[in-house]
């Protein structure tokens, strides 16, 4: 999800977000990374696989079980389509939600519970329910999608410990044929990793054009460098440090012009972010580390007598620490008596269980 109103706040702006074609962005990556040797580098796409279930499936059955054959063949089709262009996709899948996203997890798992509620109401009242805008995905959507490109393709899979935006954001800036992210989540655009983010809910296979949104475009926007948008992407919420725990301060940036603003309707993101921007140039020590950045950042957002300050003070640290990739990264298990044998320990609760990375090309 990312942060909460971002990417409204971009497609209302022909500045931040605009239509891109793909072909011509792998023609421009080629040229470039050719030099004067005429043979450029194979482009790879990092793929939020997550982010592709919904937009793939949109249009299929999702009351009666699930139309898997078409399924796999749009899925092939997706694949396809970027081959013959001359693009590598890497999908990366998350893993189990991390502990500083539990309370954000469960919110979205709360809200699903309801809709299933509200489904099972229409459905008992005889309403047509093949109209209805918020499909439910199938159960097991994603591992047949796992099982489809890892026997059918020869795109690399990656399963994520954690989950996947972390591991594909430093995927994309250790990989110097990384030419582009693809998902749903507006923390691409505060990573800022890859040369282009796109949108894969608004991908048009036919076309082979999407939405791309521009980290550098919102960075002018905003005034400061690119280098500071993890410390606006802090300020503004997101699923490390929710928006909820931020309205008090978000009201005294915007000091006398939310004196009238009744209780209960908070400032919008776009009144926000211009003064967050001058908040960040005029109040904070950029160029002091990460821990102290997030000490004085705390104070400022909670109040030096906040009772739950050095809980809050981490928080701030986890959402700075993630954008700049800070954490450690995940190992990797390449041996299968080592994986094997980790499993056999602990089959439950050993954190590697979900961390089994794939990198097979099947030969047609």
């Amino acid at each position: 999800m990312g942060i909460p109103g971002l990417q409204s706040f971009m497609e209302r702006d022909a500045r931040l977000s605009y239509r891109v074609s793909i072909p011509d962005l792998v023609a421009g990556f080629r040229a470039e990374s050719a030099g004067g040797s005429g043979l450029g580098v194979r482009p790879v796409i990092a793929v939020d696989a997550s982010s592709c279930l919904r937009p793939l499936y949109q249009g299929l059955d999702w009351l009666c079980g699930g139309q898997f054959i078409e399924f796999r063949q749009r899925i092939l089709h997706f694949v396809n389509a970027f081959e013959k262009i001359g693009v590598e996709l890497v999908f990366f899948f998350d893993g189990p939600s991390q502990e500083n996203k539990l309370d954000t997890w469960i919110h979205r798992r709360c809200e699903n519970f309801y809709r299933i509620q509200n489904l099972f109401i229409h459905i008992n009242r005889g309403a047509d329910m093949r109209e209805e805008p918020q499909l439910l995905l199938p159960t097991g959507l994603s591992t047949f999608m796992r099982l489809v490109l890892l026997s059918e393709t020869s795109c690399r899979l990656v399963v994520c410990q954690i989950e996947a935006d972390e591991e594909i954001a430093r995927f994309a800036r250790l990989t110097p044929e990384c030419m582009a992210v693809m998902g749903q989540d507006t923390d691409f655009v505060i990573f800022n990793a890859a040369r282009h983010y796109l949108s894969s809910t608004r991908f048009d296979t036919h076309s082979m054009t999407t939405i791309e949104y521009d980290s550098e475009a919102l960075a002018a926007v905003a005034r400061i460098p690119t280098e500071l948008l993890p410390v606006l992407g802090t300020i503004l919420g997101n699923d490390v440090l929710p928006q909820g725990e931020l309205h008090a301060f978000h009201r005294r940036l915007l000091q006398k012009k939310t004196a009238g603003l009744p209780r209960g309707k908070e400032p919008r993101l776009h009144e926000v972010m211009s003064h967050a921007a001058n908040f960040i140039k005029t109040r904070l020590d950029v160029r002091a580390g990460v821990d102290k950045l997030a000490a004085q950042l705390a104070v400022e957002m909670f109040g030096k007598k906040c009772p739950q300050l050095r809980e809050k003070t981490g928080w701030v640290l986890d959402s700075l620490s993630t954008y700049k990739l800070l954490h450690r990264p995940t190992s990797q298990v390449e041996d299968k008596s080592e994986l094997l044998g980790i499993l056999q320990s602990d089959p439950i609760c050993s954190s590697i269980a979900s961390e089994v990375i794939v990198h097979r090309t099947v030969m047609h």
